[in-house]
């Protein structure tokens, strides 16, 4: 047998050893979350940096695209001074010619309008001899109304000739009964 002395440095070699198996998985455990946490900033950085990049790329776009628009537009308009100059007469026609070209087409869209107005009267007139939703209905609920009392008529006389016939089979059961009693009263009351 084992001294107990024995068992108990056992246990405490053992307890050692699942201790520090433990520190080491807490370590390995740490390293991790460290490595994650470093990765994750350096992918930070590097979409940042990326972001930065583009953004810069889009602002010189951008001015670039803002200073052409700014020498054609001043481009335009030095050549339309430049022709207007040159052809004041002319563009006071085009001006006259473009004002009574509006006036026209104004002209033609009142005239369209003031017929769609018409039309729109039209059919408002119109909807009024249409019967409302609520009167069809009520003929409709009517109608179905007087079909039931039409079929509950027929269901009647139908089950008044039930009755009858029923009376008649009836009759004709106790006839019968009958003439087989008077037919057995008279075999058995005639000698044979």
């Amino acid at each position: 047998m084992t001294e107990p002395r024995d068992d108990t440095l056992r246990d405490a070699i053992e307890d050692a050893q699942q201790k520090a198996e433990a520190d080491q998985r807490w370590t390995s455990h740490k390293d991790l979350h460290e490595l994650a946490a470093k990765l994750r900033n350096e992918e930070h950085v590097l979409r940042w940096t990326a972001h930065q990049r583009d953004h810069d790329r889009l602002q010189a776009v951008l001015e670039e695209t803002e200073r052409r628009l700014a020498d054609r537009v001043a481009s335009e308009f030095s050549s339309h001074a430049r022709e207007h100059g040159l052809n004041r007469d002319q563009h006071s026609k085009e001006h006259s010619l473009e004002a009574t070209a509006r006036d026209k087409a104004e002209s033609a869209v009142n005239q369209r309008l003031e017929g769609m107005n018409e039309v729109r009267a039209q059919l408002k007139d119109q909807a009024l001899t249409f019967a409302r939703v609520e009167v069809v209905q009520a003929l409709t609920d009517r109608v179905i109304a007087i079909e039931k009392l039409d079929i509950k008529g027929e269901g009647r006389s139908l089950g008044q000739g039930a009755v009858i016939a029923t009376i008649v089979a009836a009759v004709g059961f106790a006839a019968t009964l009958l003439g087989l009693i008077v037919v057995l009263a008279n075999v058995l009351t005639s000698p044979s």
